[in-house]
């Protein structure tokens, strides 16, 4: 199996838990991260994440922004997670709104924010 070319950091915090992840933004790396993070919340307790896309460098298109929700998300659909909050950079903010777009029509909680507060504030209101 290939080596991927993204690291995650996890820190647990308060009610979520907290993933820093760095690397290249492909379609791959993210469908991956995504599962490998959503997999580890789960596996401590947790319901919900920030996941901080930041250090991802490249950007995906909108055909990518699809495929990568429908493919990412569908194994953990049911699985304990309520919501997953995304903070990204404001540069990328017309194309990764499509993928929160595509996300919320499939029912999933799933939110972009720009700034560390605002995420933490909506991940943990009910």
């Amino acid at each position: 199996m290939p080596q991927m070319e993204y690291s995650i950091e996890f820190e647990p915090v308060e009610d979520y838990l907290y993933a820093r992840t760095t690397g290249l933004r492909t379609r791959k790396n993210v469908i991956s991260l995504t599962q490998e993070i959503f997999e580890k919340a789960i596996a401590l307790g947790h319901s919900r994440v920030l996941v901080d896309v930041r250090g991802l460098e490249g950007k995906l298109g909108a055909l990518d922004s699809y495929l990568m929700v429908t493919e990412a998300f569908r194994p953990i659909r049911w699985k304990g997670l309520s919501k997953a909050a995304i903070l990204d950079d404001r540069m990328f903010s017309i194309r990764e709104r499509f993928s929160e777009l595509v996300a919320r029509n499939r029912g999933y909680n799933y939110k972009i924010f720009y700034d560390r507060e605002h995420a933490a504030e909506w991940l943990l209101a009910e």
